[in-house]
Order: structure tokens, then sequence, then C-alpha cells
């Protein structure tokens, strides 16, 4: 039995190994089609860092720039590339975060790392493989066009985002018109630190892009001018509508606020009035409940009942002279 497993151990770490490879493998995708190539690396290890550096001469500081995440974006020219950083804000489950995309735009391929999965990324990669957005000529010429429709992929599923925010925010206009402010309140603190942390995210792109769209002129040539002017707008559009749900939001908080302190104010308008009742109702009944002698019920086998009956009518007299006042 030994000896049988003995023979068996160097074809179990042959296995190990070899699945090993697979999975540092699939972390560095290609699709390639008419020339142009697309290389999706994700959370890359030293060894496929230099892999892509010796393949496709890369700089040592753009692969520095691959294994450390960058907080900033931004963008850098080079010979026979584009570097750019860009954030775009994404849901883990409930948990909205922000991820890293890192590009290399080349003449004929471009290059996408991340430290995570994104599914934008996931659902470009489909696309990608059933070549549906590069069937015309003139889309599959350099990777600027790649660049420009996976930035575009991105943007859209920012936007799909944006549109669940604006679900739920409607949602929540109707639930403060059925009375259900106080619900609300955490719902619409939830929403805004989405919106936030979309802005937040999102707000240096614009700058990123318009160099971009410098660069690539001399990059790419003039023709590409108007797809990187799409991407400009592209960012605008979305970070347009950010500011507009966030203005939808301010004012379905200061409606809420303002529902709220009014049935506040009706409650304890209610309180007091109900305290400025009972208090003197309260203190008449204990003056005539004075065993004194010189309390008229005092002995009187129908106190009780005249105690009761005055306080319904002082009651009953307040009541009516309140509601003339439009204090109740």
């Amino acid at each position: 039995m030994w000896d049988y497993y003995r023979r068996l151990q160097p074809n179990i770490q042959t296995v190990v190994k070899a699945r090993q490879l697979v999975y540092n493998y699939v972390m560095v995708t290609k699709y390639s089609h008419n020339g142009l190539t697309w290389i999706d690396v994700e959370a890359p290890t030293g060894d496929e860092v230099k892999a892509l550096m010796s393949e496709y001469h890369i700089h040592p500081l753009v692969g520095e720039e691959f294994m450390i995440p960058s907080e900033k974006t931004k963008v850098d020219v080079y010979d026979h590339y584009l570097y750019l950083t860009l954030h775009f804000p994404t849901r883990e489950g409930s948990k909205e975060t922000s991820h890293e995309i890192d590009f290399l735009v080349g003449t004929n391929y471009c290059i996408t790392l991340h430290y995570e999965p994104i599914e934008a990324l996931t659902t470009f990669s489909k696309v990608f493989e059933t070549h549906s957005i590069l069937n015309k000529k003139e889309e599959g010429e350099h990777g600027g066009f790649l660049f420009y429709f996976i930035v575009k992929k991105l943007y859209a599923a920012v936007g799909y985002d944006l549109d669940g925010i604006k679900s739920r925010l409607q949602h929540v206009e109707r639930e403060i018109f059925k009375g259900n402010e106080r619900d609300q309140v955490f719902e619409l603190s939830t929403q805004s630190r989405k919106l936030l942390d979309c802005k937040q995210t999102l707000f240096g792109h614009k700058e990123v892009l318009e160099s971009f769209k410098e660069a690539s002129a001399k990059f790419f040539g003039p023709a590409f001018l108007p797809h990187a002017d799409l991407l400009v707008d592209e960012h605008v559009r979305t970070y347009t509508t950010i500011l507009a749900s966030k203005e939808f939001l301010h004012d379905l908080r200061d409606t809420n606020d303002s529902l709220l302190s009014a049935k506040q104010s009706e409650i304890m308008k209610l309180f007091t009035v109900s305290a400025f009742v009972t208090f003197p109702l309260v203190l008449t009944v204990e003056i005539l409940s004075i065993p004194s002698v010189a309390n008229p019920l005092h002995g009187n086998p129908h106190d009780f009942w005249i105690i009761i009956g005055v306080v319904v009518v002082a009651a009953y007299g307040m009541f009516n002279y309140f509601k003339s006042k439009k204090w109740l």
C-alpha cells in the first residue's frame, strides 16, 4: 500500500501544479478578432505582469502601477500606448464600493487590469466573443475603439445602478405621501450614501477623458475624435443623472422632514392641550375630595356623582372653547 502511494504521489503533485497553472492562467484572458486583441487581467501575479511587460514592451513604471492599486484617476502618454486609470462605482451584493481599472490602449490591443471581478467586463467579454461590436470595419482598426466600447459598457452599468436608485426614490416618494414618513428616513440616508459614492468616484473622469481625447487624436488620428467626444458625453450624462438624483433626493428629504415636523408639532400640541385640560380637572377633583368640614360635598350621599358631573361639564366646556379658538 505504501509503495502504491509513493508511485502515485508524483502524479498527484503534477495534477496540483497543473491546476495551479490553470488557475493562474485564467487570470489573464485574451480575446482576438480581425487582428485586434483585448487582454483582461484580474488580480495579476508578478510573473503575469512581467509576461505582459515583455510581450507588449510596457514601461517598468506602468508595471509597478499594475501591481499596486491607486486612488487617483490619470492618463499617461507613452510612445506605443496610452495608460489610463479610472474608478467605477460597483455593487457587491448590497454593499456599494468602487473598483479600479487600469487601461493600456495600444494600436492593435487594449489591456484592462483590475483586482476584483467586475460584472460589466464579464458581460462585455460575452459580447466580444460574438464579435457583435466589431462587425464594422471602421470599428476594428485599433485599440482605441476597444477602449471606447469597454468604457461605454462600464458607464451603462453605472446608469443601470442609477436607474435602480431612482426607482427606490420614487418608491420613497409614494411612501412619504402615504403617511410613512418616519420609515423612510433610513432609506433616504442609504440612497444618499450611494449617490455620494457614485459622485465621488466619477468626479475626476471628465478631466481624464478630456486628456485622453487630446492624446488619442495624435495617437489614433483625427478620425477617432468623435468617439472620444462620445466618451466625454457619456460621463457628462452619467454625472448629470447623479446630480439630478441627488437634487430629487434632497427635495424628498426636505418634504419628509417638513411632514415629520408638522406631525410632531400636532402631537406636541395635542399633548399640551391634554395637559392643560387635565391639570385643572385633576386639581378640582383633589380639592372637592378633601374631607374637611367646610367642604360642601363632604357627607353628601351623591358626592361622587356630583364630582364626576362637574369634571365632565368642565371638560366639555374647555373642549368647545379650544375648538372655537382652533387650537384643536
